[in-house]
């Protein structure tokens, strides 16, 4: 039977350490995410739509009631902001 040495223990800590912080930060981070498309609703329908969806611009035009135009600023917008937040999550801001 071999004991385990004190290094190989504190290993063990540190792995638990960062399992804890990789936990609270993919809790943290959809929060993050979520906040910053809770401003505009419109920005999170569209980027829901055109992104997850796969829906062609058209689609969302006769299912919104707006331009084409509109849907195409509104997801250059929401683009923006979602990359701003992206970009400070990265940084390790909250």
């Amino acid at each position: 039977m071999t004991l385990p040495c004190r290094s190989s223990a504190r290993r063990t800590g540190l792995v638990a350490q960062r399992d804890d912080e990789a936990k609270l930060e993919a809790r943290t981070r959809p929060n993050c995410l979520d906040a910053a498309m809770r401003e505009c609703r419109h920005d999170r329908v569209i980027l829901t739509m055109l992104e997850l969806e796969g829906r062609k611009v058209d689609e969302i035009c006769r299912t919104l009631g707006i331009s084409s135009v509109a849907v195409r600023v509104r997801a250059f917008r929401a683009r923006g902001k979602l990359k701003g937040v992206l970009e400070r999550l990265a940084k390790g801001d909250r």
